[in-house]
């Protein structure tokens, strides 16, 4: 028997599913299921079909999801009954994460997250958690958060949860990119890739290979970058179709880009391009050190065991180590700071304040 908490988290797959197979609590919740459906798939017939058959709290959550969809932004609060709150706070955190206004979604994002952890639906917590650290980037765009990223990814795989996963690991690829790790940022796009399976044809999973293509066009990969470019095409999003008009002027296209339906990433990634902006290649064992120190603070004879093995001389390791840092820290002057005995990447650990 599906129930309320069952259809508020499910990936597009599992919502598929359970329209084939499964009983629903009611047919209000069934119904809203549709909705849900609808709206991750970017059907604006269908959701409104969904909305003509429901009632009551239902009925206002499937109203403000096709707001949402239709980009039209909402001033005033949902009014539901308590067991809604958290659904509902979720979805006023994507009605102000769309227009910008990352404060007032942030703050929504972690009612959501309270609200949903205590009532049992961990994966929607997991996203509204993911979504908070999402809208603290936008809001503080100089921030790299990877720490926290990682932090979310190992926690929603803890309970089974890949779309937050996958999601994190496109946000800590996107990092990587921009600190010049190229081949490891597609190694993490991959992996982002292969977690998001259970929700293809929504707009995160294209944007997972939009994202990528501009790697693969990075790594100057350019018939394996087209192959992405092509199946990015079939997205009915107006937010990736977009995207995929930056990937092209990353390869010379001077048409003109309308900036209404991009998304602050990729605005970034055109406005780097227009201003030729570029980032420095990292090497392999650079970014084996980035990579390493993405999941928190590490001591020095860590981070030799981890890059160089337990078999070595330490006063030749400890050598080789010190002038990798060195190289690291010439090209990324601010990227590795030594605290408490310890490295780490000079970033803050965001989450630490809430969860």
């Amino acid at each position: 028997m599906r129930v309320f908490n069952d259809v508020i988290q499910a990936s597009l797959e599992e919502l598929i599913d359970y329209k084939l197979m499964g009983e629903f609590e009611s047919l209000q919740l069934e119904n809203y299921a549709l909705a849900i459906k609808a709206h991750i798939s970017g059907d604006t017939v269908e959701l409104q079909k969904a909305i003509d058959s429901l009632e009551g709290c239902f009925k206002k959550l499937a109203n403000y999801r096709l707001a949402i969809l239709n980009k039209e932004f909402q001033t005033e609060e949902l009014s539901v009954n308590e067991d809604f709150m958290g659904e509902a706070h979720f979805l006023m955190g994507l009605n102000f994460v769309y227009h910008s206004e990352h404060l007032f979604a942030k703050k929504h994002f972690q009612k959501a997250y309270q609200f949903l952890w205590r009532s049992g639906a961990k994966k929607k917590a997991i996203k509204s958690l993911l979504n908070v650290v999402v809208s603290e980037s936008r809001e503080n765009n100089h921030k790299k958060l990877i720490v926290d990223y990682e932090f979310i990814t190992k926690k929603a795989l803890s309970i089974g949860d890949n779309i937050s996963a996958g999601i994190s690991q496109l946000n800590i690829s996107r990092e990587f990119q921009m600190l010049g790790a190229f081949e490891l940022a597609f190694k993490t796009c991959n992996r982002a890739i292969n977690l998001l399976e259970g929700d293809l044809g929504t707009s995160h999973y294209y944007f997972a290979i939009i994202h990528r293509c501009h790697l693969l066009v990075d790594l100057k990969r350019f018939p394996e970058a087209l192959v992405d470019f092509q199946k990015a095409k079939a997205s009915p999003f107006k937010e990736n179709k977009k995207a995929l008009d930056v990937v092209e002027a990353l390869l010379g296209d001077t048409k003109e880009i309308d900036l209404s339906h991009l998304e602050p990433t990729w605005k970034a990634r055109l406005q780097d391009h227009r201003n030729g902006v570029s980032f420095k290649d990292l090497t392999e064992s650079e970014s084996q050190l980035v990579k390493f120190l993405s999941s928190g603070p590490k001591s020095k004879l860590e981070i030799i065991d981890e890059l160089y093995g337990k078999n070595l001389d330490f006063e030749s390791v400890d050598s080789r180590f010190r002038v990798l840092l060195m190289r690291l820290r010439k090209k990324k002057p601010n990227l590795v700071v030594y605290y408490q005995k310890k490295y780490e990447i000079s970033d803050e650990n965001f989450l630490s304040e809430i969860a």
